[in-house]
């Protein structure tokens, strides 16, 4: 006996740690470790650092590059010489030295280069950044739906135990005869009803658990735990910027329009780097260095380091190279670059549309669900009442059990359309407020 007792305080001493460990996301935890964890958020983040690598190159590029030579070779048989002379010419020919060059004069191409690495950078930025965005309004979305889910699930569970009870006094009421078997059969289709919504709920809660899990790659969804921290708030929501108000709001932060600005800067970056092929492009170069030679046929040679040292020269040049004709082809890409401009310029109209038609959908809907929250609000306090009545009106026999149960059904519907308006409307204000400030709490 004390043995058993012994193990029934252990797991209970058990369960209440694991009880203490168990983890439970806020909505920042969902959203935060489902866009660490997510692989194309990687691969993007990569693709920046890939552009960043990019620009260091472009930026040493500016630098005078430096390199050192050196070669041997050997020369056999007969040849002619500058005299026209037929004779064996056997030598041995080297040379080493140093050598470096560096770029004086280019319309700013280097310069221009460097800005379009930079700028390529930035848009691979952004293109992380609406990856981020689209993610976070899907784990949003998703953690809301498992909370409302959860609170159904809880309303059908209250549902059973008010079936269950139901069901026990109808068989009370059974056995000594005041009711008939009809009651008591129904009171067991009402409680097998219950559990078969419950058991419906519950497949429901599972199901969006599972969504949410499956965004933040977590291997396990029937461990995942969410806090209730999202709906905390009090409900009285504080009233909406105006429309245009949100339209300027969101056509400031959202990282397509900015994507496109970006793109915009690299189109005239590439027009300043395709101008530059109309001017003169100018380089500088140094050379230090020695050479050695040795004929074979005569006797009279300095040893290598002699003439290292004595034919130890330098040479300072300037090279210009300028262009003339090029098949009309810095023209045509000039023409290129300004249709591609004029197709951005569409694309950022068509974007701003897309964003005002979705900040209307979502004011509309934000406006809408807080009548509907109003209106549920209403007609749930109504259906309790009615529900008490009917209560009392069943237990003292007026009425069936039948109207009981429809006065308890219209209860239940009630309460799933209150919790429907009221997710739905925090839904649309938490995306109202990310769409224009780029945070999804409140504030």
């Amino acid at each position: 006996m004390i043995r058993y007792l012994i193990l029934l305080i252990y797991n209970f001493a058990y369960a209440v740690c694991d009880a203490q460990e168990a983890k439970y996301w806020t909505l920042e935890d969902c959203v935060n470790h489902a866009i660490e964890k997510n692989i194309e958020i990687k691969r993007q983040q990569i693709e920046v650092d890939i552009e960043g690598a990019e620009m260091r190159i472009a930026k040493n590029d500016r630098l005078p590059s430096v390199y050192g030579y050196s070669n041997a070779y050997a020369v056999f048989g007969r040849s002619q010489d500058i005299f026209g002379t037929i004779q064996r010419n056997d030598n041995l020919n080297s040379n080493m030295g140093v050598t470096t060059e560096i770029m004086l004069y280019n319309f700013g191409l280097l310069k221009n280069q460097v800005k379009r690495s930079w700028t390529k950078k930035q848009l691979a930025a952004l293109e992380k950044n609406i990856m981020e965005r689209e993610l976070t309004i899907r784990v949003v979305q998703t953690y809301l739906e498992v909370l409302l889910k959860q609170s159904i699930l809880q309303t059908q569970d209250s549902s059973v135990a008010y079936a269950e009870s139901l069901h026990a006094r109808a068989q009370r009421t059974t056995q000594v005869g005041s009711t008939s078997q009809s009651e008591l059969y129904e009171a067991k289709a009402t409680l097998a009803r219950a559990q078969q919504d419950r058991t419906t709920a519950n497949v429901e809660v599972e199901r969006s658990k599972l969504a949410l899990a499956q965004l933040m790659l977590l291997e396990d969804h029937t461990t995942l735990l969410v806090s209730s921290d999202a709906i905390n708030h009090a409900f009285k929501l504080p009233d909406l910027l105006s429309a245009e108000d949100a339209y300027s709001a969101s056509y400031n932060i959202h990282p397509l329009l900015k994507q496109i600005n970006r793109a915009l800067d690299l189109n005239q970056i590439e027009r300043q780097i395709v101008k530059a092929e109309w001017y003169p492009h100018i380089t500088g170069s140094a050379t230090f260095g020695s050479t050695f030679f040795n004929r074979f046929a005569s006797q009279e040679v300095s040893n290598f380091f002699v003439q290292t040292v004595e034919n130890f020269a330098q040479q300072v040049a300037v090279t210009a190279s300028f262009p003339i004709f090029n098949k009309g082809q810095t023209k045509q890409r000039l023409k290129k670059l300004d249709l591609s401009q004029a197709s951005l310029r569409l694309d950022e109209e068509l974007h701003k549309r897309d964003i005002r038609q979705e900040i209307q959908k979502i004011l509309f809907d934000f406006r809408s669900n807080q009548i509907q929250y109003s209106n549920a609000q209403t007609v749930l306090k109504n259906t309790e009442k009615a529900m008490e009545f009917a209560k009392k009106s069943y237990e003292a026999g007026r009425s069936s059990i039948y109207e009981y149960n429809d006065s308890r059904n219209n209860f239940i519907k009630a309460q799933n359309a209150l919790l429907e308006a009221r997710y739905s409307a925090v839904f649309s204000y938490r995306m109202l407020l990310y769409q224009t400030t780029g945070d999804y709490q409140y504030q």
